[in-house]
């Protein structure tokens, strides 16, 4: 009762000021222990850690002597080893961004979901394409399949401009994976920004390309790998000399 009454009075803390300091701390021994009784005879070490599949072992429990040994515990955010983040403010200048992928088939329905999620609170714009866009076939092709699929169409000028109708790209950093070819999207984009007499090096965001990514996915890709090498090219190169911000 008295010892209740004591750790009510100090909400938890000692006379020393530590929390739960009238508790005793156990030794990491009397803890394995107590976890060796819990496995009924399992073998501690094949039941109690856990092999990544990169090759790390992962400990049942970390102790606080487990961190005095670490070169990098007290290295600071934006200085090597680069363990706390590559900018020293982290996060607090430039917030995580809310980049939910918006599935739609149609550029008009695109646009209408893209604008109620940011509405909603969205800070980033997240196009998902369909197969036939990333593997930069026109919909009325006879080998085009799952058009609309798990994505949205996007064929032409007037196609991207319903879906980005009214969405300030200036302001909104912009996600697309564009699958096989970043050609074709790139110069709609160009072209779309110069029609509504938009800043493109204002443009920011991922222009997302990877083809070993595509092979892997798919087991095959539309061109030879050299090709796609060079298309990755002439986009980077588009990017830098308009001085983009992808």
């Amino acid at each position: 009762m008295e010892n209740d009454q004591k750790l009510q009075t100090n909400n938890g803390f000692d006379s020393e000021g530590n929390l739960f300091g009238e508790f005793k701390k156990p030794t990491y021994e009397e803890w394995k222990e107590a976890a060796t009784a819990l496995l009924k005879g399992k073998p501690f070490d094949k039941a109690m850690y856990t092999k990544t599949p990169e090759g790390i072992t992962l400990q049942p429990i970390y102790m606080k002597d487990t961190l005095e040994n670490l070169p990098h515990t007290n290295s600071l955010p934006g200085f090597a080893p680069y363990v706390r983040g590559t900018k020293a403010t982290g996060n607090l200048v430039e917030p995580w961004l809310i980049c939910q992928e918006v599935y739609a088939s149609a550029p008009k329905e695109f646009n209408e979901i893209m604008k109620d999620v940011l509405y909603r609170g969205q800070t980033a714009l997240n196009m998902a394409l369909d197969m036939p866009t990333q593997l930069c076939m026109d919909p009325d092709d006879e080998n085009a399949v799952n058009v609309g699929e798990r994505g949205v169409s996007i064929s032409t000028l007037e196609d991207l401009s319903v879906a980005l109708n009214e969405i300030v790209l200036d302001v909104l950093p912009m996600h697309v994976n564009l699958g096989s070819n970043p050609v074709p999207m790139t110069g709609m984009l160009y072209a779309y920004m110069d029609k509504e007499n938009k800043n493109i090096s204002d443009l920011k965001g991922v222009w997302g390309y990877d083809p070993l990514g595509f092979l892997a996915k798919f087991g095959t890709l539309p061109v030879e790998i050299e090709k796609i090498y060079d298309l990755m090219a002439i986009s980077l190169k588009w990017s830098i000399d308009n001085n983009t911000k992808f």
